[in-house]
């Protein structure tokens, strides 16, 4: 097919899963699985449970981050939320809240397949893989995967966590041990839940959505490799709020753990400038989404008084397709923002402009876990130079290891190959401990 890069499709690498969803009409929504050792099947669920579902699981992380459904006030976030300084009894009692909305999602996943197909699919994403849910023609019902648990489980009468897990935890890496390789002693206990059941923590995740309206040749400017010649670049603005005590510090400890050429812009006007002028590996925007009242979402840095960034806003402005950079959104939403128009939001930047991938949350986050996921997260794909799937994976197992289960609020909107393209020699010398800018 014409439209198709070849050199693009060399570098994906084989999934663990392929989910693609596609809106039915009538009311019904299409999942079609592909998976390893020639696993396919075709069901059809029902829009309106499957949307309960997925926001029962949204649900669950508002409950585990705040102690309530409802999204926080912004004036009071950071002060309301409950793993700043998370305790393993906090961990314990979020994993169980968290394990029954996931298991309720997976298993309206899994009903329509019947038994001999479902334990087929569970048992092939026993060990650790890559998953990859698209979306054909809407993002209406955009699946939180991470959220998803698969292990056999007594939805009512479970009620510890893996004695295993808790045991390795803040001794081993956890992406090295027993449960995380796919063989957790307590898998089978229906009573007892472990954190490697979530899809989160146990697979490479990547988000993909039909970008539909462009030119015939748009399919060969996508790219899972970010340019870096001849450095390294950074485009970074930040929201002004006074609220957010942490940025300075924060964006000060990006800057020094990345080591990059740093070009900051302290209003929207000089972002949208900066995006026009420069070719940047990566657009860091650490601030405050938001919808307006005739719900075009936005996203807002420095201060309001040039205005908020709207999708609009990039196109014939901004053209990324020499280096094809990761936009990553961190920062608090309003709770007018839902995830599937912050995703609508997220798609600009991958049609119109290029981008490789962004990364975002599914729901409003406090400003500790922004700070904690983003220099998790960039240490593991700027200086490990892991691909953005496993970088994102491994920054939420970082957190957990640290009792905070919330790394599995943020996702990755691209495929989970994505990877800085450094050169050969800056590679090695990045590896090695050199300093390759």
């Amino acid at each position: 097919m014409q439209d198709l890069d070849a050199e693009h499709l060399a570098g994906l690498k084989a999934r663990t899963l392929s989910v693609l969803v596609n809106d039915n009409g009538g009311g019904t929504h299409g999942f079609k699985f592909f998976g390893q050792r020639n696993f396919k099947s075709d069901v059809a669920l029902e829009a309106q449970t499957l949307m309960q579902e997925i926001e029962k699981a949204r649900a669950g992380l508002r409950i585990v981050a705040w102690g309530d459904n409802k999204e926080p006030d912004p004036a009071n976030a950071e002060a309301s939320f409950r793993f700043s300084a998370p305790t393993r009894d906090q961990l314990v009692q979020a994993i169980l809240v968290l394990a029954r909305t996931g298991f309720q999602l997976y298993d309206l996943l899994a009903d329509p397949l019947g038994g001999d197909q479902a334990s087929e699919l569970r048992q092939s994403m026993r060990r650790p893989g890559r998953v990859e849910f698209a979306n054909r023609t809407s993002l209406d019902l955009l699946v939180p995967a991470a959220c998803v648990y698969d292990y056999p489980m007594r939805w009512q009468s479970a009620n510890a966590v893996c004695g295993a897990f808790l045991d390795a935890l803040g001794k081993r890496s956890l992406s090295e041990t027993e449960c995380f390789t796919g063989a957790c002693p307590t898998y089978a206990d229906t009573k007892v839940v472990c954190p490697s059941g979530f899809w989160g923590f146990r697979h490479e995740i990547g988000y993909a959505a039909s970008l539909s309206g462009g030119a015939a040749s748009d399919a060969k400017n996508q790219s899972s490799v970010i340019g870096c010649s001849p450095s390294l670049v950074f485009n970074v603005a930040a929201s002004a709020d006074a609220h957010l005590t942490r940025r300075d510090e924060h964006l000060r400890t990006v800057a020094a753990l990345t080591a990059c050429q740093w070009e900051f812009a302290p209003t929207a006007t000089g972002l949208l400038d900066l995006f026009s002028s420069s070719s940047p590996s990566i657009a860091y925007l650490y601030g405050h989404g938001g919808v307006d009242e005739a719900g075009r979402p936005y996203f807002v840095v420095g201060t309001d008084e040039d205005g908020p960034i709207y999708r609009a806003d990039l196109r014939d402005r901004v053209d990324w397709r020499k280096t094809h950079p990761l936009v990553f959104l961190n920062g608090c939403h309003s709770a007018a923002l839902s995830p599937n128009s912050a995703f609508t939001y997220a798609t600009g930047f991958l049609q119109t402009s290029h981008a490789s991938a962004v990364v975002g949350s599914e729901i409003a986050i406090a400003e500790s876990l922004a700070v904690a996921f983003g220099e998790e997260c960039l240490r593991r794909f700027v200086v490990d130079l892991n691909p953005l799937g496993q970088a994102v994976r491994e920054a939420r197992l970082a957190l957990l290891a640290k009792n905070n289960p919330l790394g599995l609020a943020y996702l990755a909107f691209g495929p989970a190959e994505v990877r800085l393209g450094l050169p050969v020699k800056s590679r090695r010398a990045r590896m090695s401990g050199a300093d390759s800018t």
